[in-house]
């Protein structure tokens, strides 16, 4: 039972991330549509261990874990699993009618690849444990979804025409599976060398690195092409106002700001960037350990592990420990969101 409780709290990072890039989108995508493109995420988890079975083996018999775990990261992780990833998001979603701004790419990028984190998170933590749980929830899963967003990016790029078609879809590729294999590398030399290797080639700083960039690059496209988004609304304003009423564009820019942009989708004049980004995490932190909490507490009450006497003393007091953490994480979380 354990084991389940530590499996489901895995979702918790994911379903936070897919409300954060959903949030980011001026023109939001239509919800069957995203959790078809998450579905989809979480069944290529079964080509990758199908690709794994006879591949994993061969790459095991090497001696050196400094070379085994790099090869793992590539050979085993990053090509397959991007690859499959990218089948979705250029097979799938890029063919979609919904998808029609290059917005839409890192939106439904970064959906294909947390179904795909969601499933790989929920096997992992299974075993680990709660420290797994908050690991990754704080390094695999984001990285993941940046991944996605960056190979969405250039598939949108190649979708519409904003660079060429091949170049572009080879980008789309290639780039979030080698991030993917420069970050898994060290990590996994680390482990197979028992933490033992003093290589620079093992450093977890590599990984940090690369997950750093990774949220960099995506948070600057995000806001770049949400600012795109803002502008083609206020130019459809404006030529709805001067059709509408014959006026020039220069009579009416100043009504344009209230017409064009509608509420909420102004600049946020509250926290600054820095400490947005730390609503988001602390946010998401909290969320997930009340969520890890309150979890437990229905676990524990529908397996009748708790005796009738102390039933509910043990309710009452784990809802005092487990929702305001969770209340208080949504509320931070809803309020890094609201950044524009």
């Amino acid at each position: 039972m354990i084991q389940l409780y530590f499996a489901t709290s895995a979702v918790v990072p994911s379903l936070l991330l897919v409300w954060y890039f959903r949030a980011r989108d001026v023109n939001p995508e239509p919800p069957r549509t995203l959790w078809w493109t998450f579905l989809l995420g979480v069944v290529t988890v079964v080509p990758v261990l199908i690709y794994c079975q006879p591949v994993a083996p061969m790459v095991a018999q090497w001696g050196d874990p400094l070379l085994r775990g790099w090869l793992t990261a590539f050979i085993v992780a990053g090509i397959p699993e991007e690859f499959f990833k990218f089948l979705v998001v250029r097979g799938y979603c890029a063919r979609h009618k919904e998808f029609d701004e290059p917005m839409d790419g890192i939106v439904y990028g970064a959906i294909a690849s947390l179904g795909f984190a969601t499933l790989e998170n929920v096997l992992y933590v299974s075993k680990g444990g709660f420290a797994v749980a908050i690991m990754r929830a704080l390094s695999a899963v984001p990285m993941h979804a940046a991944t996605g967003a960056i190979m969405g990016y250039y598939v949108a790029r190649a979708r519409f025409g904003l660079e060429s078609s091949w170049r572009a879809t080879a980008k789309g590729y290639f780039i979030p599976m080698l991030l993917h294999a420069i970050y898994d590398g060290p990590l996994l030399a680390r482990e197979l060398g028992h933490g033992k290797l003093d290589s620079p080639l093992a450093s977890p700083f590599i990984s940090l690195a690369v997950l750093i960039f990774e949220i960099v690059w995506v948070r600057r496209l995000v806001r770049r092409l949400r600012a795109d988004q803002l502008e083609a609304r206020r130019r459809t304003a404006a030529a709805v106002l001067v059709d509408a009423a014959g006026t020039p564009v220069v009579a009416i820019e100043q009504s344009l700001v209230q017409v064009a942009i509608q509420p909420g989708s102004h600049k946020y004049e509250g926290p600054s960037r820095v400490a947005t980004v730390l609503l988001l995490v602390f946010g998401a932190i909290f969320a997930s350990v009340g969520g890890l909490l309150l979890l437990a507490i229905g676990i524990a009450v529908a397996s009748g592990r708790l005796e009738a006497g102390t039933l509910q003393n043990a309710i009452i007091g784990g809802l005092v420990i487990s929702v305001p953490p969770l209340a208080l994480g949504l509320f931070m979380f809803a309020r890094g969101l609201r950044r524009r």
